[in-house]
């Protein structure tokens, strides 16, 4: 299929030599490329031909945050560990599905090594699923304390549950979750009044801001005004009363959904059928009359 076209130039001058080396290929041009001249008769010769590929990279200019985590109760569902499971099993909820880059147990004092599995999931009534195996452990030296090195994950989920192996103790309550995430940033410049608010939760803003610019618009000088940016902690969570209002009144279309499109359904079938017993009434041929004479 064709991926384009282009001219290639190669001109030399007592001024200066004149090339045009590059044909652009779109965004999908596949796996493989053929190149076909227009001119076959005319087409100079083919030395060689370069692939040249732009492969988009990005930075994290801010470090994760670590979170630190204690254990919690796990709700029942369908996937709740077996009795003998839920012993050695620990269960953490990050509160939210936030980008994990890497995971640690932060294990009690003393000398422990804890060979575990891991699962995670993004809702409760999610299945588990399996993330790498590790073993975690605290050593106690002369010269210090020995540690285990982070796994490294990359994913993104909200509940977290490890499970000690069989053939080691079951893990303390007391052994605590660190995660470091990759957390979205919002900077914005400090004008007004504080405490300022934060609204979260809209699909869409309306109307859209006109305030939204790219950081680098923001800040035109942003690698060196970066030291100097502040921080932001949220306060306490409250909800509007409309936005509860709304979010329950599309809880409940959510429900009738169903009984809407079978009432829809239902009615477009016996309408479907009024239609076809009309029609067949109407060409059923009339009964022969009976006559006779005296």
């Amino acid at each position: 299929r064709g991926a384009g076209s282009g001219h290639l130039l190669a001109l030399h001058s007592a001024s200066g030599n004149l090339t045009q080396p590059l044909a652009v290929l779109p965004a999908a041009h596949g796996r493989f490329v053929r190149l076909v001249w227009t001119a076959p008769a005319d087409a100079p010769a083919l030395v060689r031909a370069e692939a040249v590929a732009a492969v988009p990279q990005s930075e994290a200019l801010d470090p994760p945050s670590e979170l630190e985590l204690a254990s919690s109760p796990e709700p029942q569902s369908p996937f709740s560990p077996s009795a003998d499971d839920a012993r050695r099993t620990l269960h953490f909820d990050l509160g939210a599905a936030v980008p994990v880059s890497q995971l640690d147990l932060r294990l009690g004092a003393g000398n422990r090594v804890a060979p575990v599995r891991l699962q995670a999931r993004q809702r409760l009534d999610a299945p588990w699923r399996e993330l790498p195996s590790a073993v975690f452990y605290r050593l106690e030296r002369q010269d210090g304390v020995s540690v285990s090195p982070a796994l490294r994950v990359g994913s993104n989920f909200r509940f977290v549950r490890v499970i000690a192996d069989a053939r080691s103790p079951a893990l303390p309550a007391t052994t605590r979750l660190v995660v470091h995430v990759q957390l979205a940033s919002l900077v914005f410049p400090r004008q007004g009044q504080a405490p300022y608010v934060l609204w979260a939760g809209a699909a869409t803003t309306e109307p859209h801001s006109p305030g939204a610019l790219p950081l680098a618009t923001l800040v035109p000088s942003l690698d060196d005004e970066r030291a100097r940016f502040g921080h932001a902690r949220l306060g306490p969570w409250g909800q509007t009363a409309a936005a509860g209002r709304h979010a329950a009144t599309q809880e409940r279309l959510a429900s009738w959904r169903p009984w809407l499109l079978w009432s829809v359904l239902l009615a477009g079938v016996a309408a479907l059928s009024y239609m076809v017993w009309r029609l067949a009434r109407s060409r059923r041929p009339p009964e022969d009359a009976s006559t006779g004479s005296a």
